[in-house]
């Protein structure tokens, strides 16, 4: 019998194997995943603190008009302390990308 030559070994050594391409093509997938995780949180970001700020508007002009409102002191009083409910929440709006997303 003459003696063969294994081209299979030759061709596997200069081609990647499935599992190559399979590794090659999940780690792409992944880099991409992060990638677009990274550029979410920024929109993310960007948008938290547009509402931050317009909540601490609201609440400042609400603030400033409470004692002008009619309907007495039970008015004012539930104005002022709805003004300060609404900068609460906008501070935790501040305050939650902090906590939830050091990492990022």
């Amino acid at each position: 019998m003459p003696s063969q030559t294994n081209t299979s070994n030759a061709t596997s050594d200069q081609n990647p194997s499935l599992g190559e391409k399979m590794s090659d093509a999940a780690s792409e997938v992944k880099t991409k995943a992060a990638d677009l995780g990274r550029a979410a949180a920024a929109k993310i970001d960007e948008n938290r603190a547009a509402a931050a700020s317009g909540l601490e508007t609201a609440a400042s002009t609400l603030h400033d008009r409470a004692e002008s409102l009619p309907g007495g002191e039970k008015v004012r009083t539930f104005a002022h302390t709805t003004a300060d409910k609404i900068n609460s929440t906008a501070k935790m709006l501040i305050l939650c990308r902090c906590f939830f997303f050091k990492g990022v």
